[in-house]
């Protein structure tokens, strides 16, 4: 079963890149009085994982959230921006009664990273959107992802692969230059600003990029044979003019990849493990009114369904 859901997954995600429609106005309701805290999630096919997802995990462990997992496989942040607008922002069932927390998970942006400013652009109108409408921002970056024998990671051409999918921690944290980082995008009257305003940046980072998700011990690159590229290309040259720099850049990429165990169909989507992972990596740093338990995660299990305590395993009776 477990299989299937996979392919069922996968085959969503063919048939939603094929175009976007409009996003319909959102009719799901708030069901769990018990659960002050109501969180939505918003990302791509990572955050839609359906058997085991990391927002599945963090609502076990924190006694105190309810969760709706608005991710869709295939969006990029202009879709998930339009689809939290339509889906909870034009909501009325989506808007927390009084007493009521409301916060917004956001971890997309991998199906449009291609365009970094376009990325951090979308995911900035989302934060803000957010904040106004009284909500506060979990913002997670990508994950890490990529392999050898796709041309976009091979040899140089890993340097900026990374660079880009880099761009979503560096901006969540605040460590981009405004103005730079949005580039064409960038407002007239706030042209040449490097600085963020509060409410365009979330109230709580999670830098998953650079975490244990992503395989450390890679063995690196032939730095020898990157070398002598880039000794006979100009084009390389030009892009990267210290060759040292260059040459250690390229030969660690391998380094920034997900680990090897953690794949699921492919390089980019974490699998099970990866999951509970990623849950307990973010788990520590969400606030208290969430009522998280982070020690619990290691003991939970998708179990039939939904994460719950792993199944106890039964011990031979001593001879």
């Amino acid at each position: 079963m477990r299989a299937l859901a996979v392919l069922l997954f996968v085959l969503s995600g063919l048939l939603s890149q094929s175009g976007h429609a409009d996003e319909p106005v959102g009719t799901w309701r708030w069901h769990q009085d018990d659960r002050p805290v109501k969180v939505v999630f918003l990302g791509g096919s990572i955050g839609a994982w359906p058997s085991g997802s990391f927002a599945q995990y963090l609502e076990a462990a924190c006694s105190k959230i309810e969760i709706r997992n608005l991710s869709k496989t295939g969006y990029g942040a202009l879709q998930l921006r339009q689809r939290y607008r339509a889906q909870v922002l034009k909501n009325p069932g989506g808007k927390p009664r009084e007493g009521q927390e409301h916060w917004l998970v956001h971890s997309g942006g991998l199906n449009s990273i291609g365009s970094p400013s376009i990325t951090i652009t979308e995911t900035m109108n989302a934060i803000v959107a957010a904040h106004r409408a009284g909500a506060k921002v979990v913002g997670l970056s990508l994950t890490p992802w990529g392999k050898e024998a796709e041309r976009r990671w091979k040899e140089f051409a890993g340097i900026a692969s990374r660079k880009k999918t880099e761009s979503s921690a560096d901006y969540l944290q605040g460590r981009l230059n405004r103005a730079e980082a949005l580039g064409a995008f960038v407002e007239s009257e706030r042209r040449g600003d490097p600085n963020w305003l509060p409410e365009e940046l979330p109230d709580v980072a999670v830098n998953l990029y650079d975490s244990e998700l992503r395989d450390k011990s890679a063995a690196l690159r032939d730095t020898e044979k990157l070398g002598k590229l880039w000794d006979r290309n100009r084009k390389l040259q030009a892009q990267y003019p210290d060759r040292a720099a260059a040459v250690v850049a390229a030969a660690e990429i391998p380094r920034w990849y997900l680990r090897p165990e953690l794949h699921s169909f492919d390089h980019i989507h974490p699998n099970g493990p990866g999951h509970k992972l990623m849950a307990t990596l973010v788990c520590p740093s969400m606030p208290a009114t969430w009522g998280c338990n982070c020690a619990t995660i290691p003991g939970l299990e998708w179990v039939k369904g939904h994460v719950a305590p792993a199944p106890a395993v039964a011990t031979p009776p001593s001879q």
